[in-house]
């Protein structure tokens, strides 16, 4: 009778588990009950992305590397998009123009894209990413990067997870203001 008992608790203890873990997931892929249930999230250099993330930095030595993860049996195809999130302006052919108002910056980065994952590297500074995007000569404007510069998208079906990054800049020289230096 007392092991009948046990074992009637131990299901319910794992029912209730069950359920607190559904609910717990449901919420996370709803973005807190807010949205639809996403049917993907990102990994992100080992890291889970249901929504979106900030603060991402990469370079040449270290490109971002994403696998697409699917909550459903359902495998779309994702797409990527990488769109301005700064804003200055610059000189591309005796021309003034916003960053802002680019609308698609992907080309100006190297992707290397397979069914399930893929890597984004910088081609090096703001320039050289502006030039490859827009094939055009640009004024140089390495110098006006800032942290999440850049926007990556990533859409499969409805759903979508949102990159902030930025590019570490190498440094290329010393640059003073003083003409005499003190010690």
């Amino acid at each position: 009778m007392e092991n009948k008992r046990i074992t009637r608790i131990t299901i319910y203890a794992a029912v209730v588990m069950i359920v607190i873990v559904v609910a717990g997931l449901i919420y996370k892929l709803t973005n807190g009950f807010t949205e639809e249930v996403k049917s993907f999230y990102a990994e992100v250099n080992g890291k889970e992305v249901i929504n979106e993330i900030k603060g991402v930095m990469i370079s040449e030595d270290e490109p971002l590397g994403v696998k697409i993860r699917y909550t459903t049996t359902k495998a779309d195809e994702y797409n990527i998009k990488i769109v301005p999130n700064s804003e200055f302006i610059f000189s591309t052919d005796g021309e003034e123009k916003n960053f802002k108002d680019i609308p698609d910056l992907t080309d100006g980065f190297i992707i290397s894209k397979d069914k399930k994952s893929f890597t984004e590297k910088p081609r090096s500074g703001v320039t050289e990413t502006l030039k490859a995007a827009l094939k055009q000569d640009i004024s140089d404007c390495d110098d006006l990067a800032t942290n999440d510069m850049y926007l990556l998208v990533i859409t499969s079906g409805e759903s979508e997870v949102k990159i902030y990054f930025a590019v570490k800049s190498a440094a290329t020289g010393v640059k003073f203001n003083e003409e005499v230096i003190r010690f």
